[in-house]
């Protein structure tokens, strides 16, 4: 079973599936079809969490892919005549994550 915010995305999961895949390459697969088919929900190079049961080992582990801030960022570079500018933000080259 793959469940995502798109048929189309869905489908290519069960087809990674049914290909031999695991669980992983379904949702690396619904993934790089959900950021074609609903760009403004996620994308290549967006972030997230995922959490991966390891049926041997019987353990969970987490797994945490959310971008980060360059590692020129400080902790005022949205500030701006002493004040917040939130779309500093939010759109242009500030905005980007790494």
């Amino acid at each position: 079973m793959v469940v995502t915010a798109g048929e189309q995305a869905s489908e290519a999961g069960i087809h990674m599936l049914r290909q031999g895949g695991n669980a992983v390459d379904a949702a690396v697969a619904a993934s790089f079809v959900i950021s074609v088919i609903r760009p403004q929900s996620t994308g290549i190079g967006g972030g997230g969490f995922f959490l991966l049961y390891l049926a041997k080992q019987q353990e969970t582990i987490a797994v945490d892919f959310r971008e980060r801030a360059p590692l020129a960022a400080t902790a005022d570079m949205f500030i701006r005549d002493g004040k917040a500018v939130p779309e500093l933000s939010r759109n242009g080259p500030l905005a980007v994550a790494v």
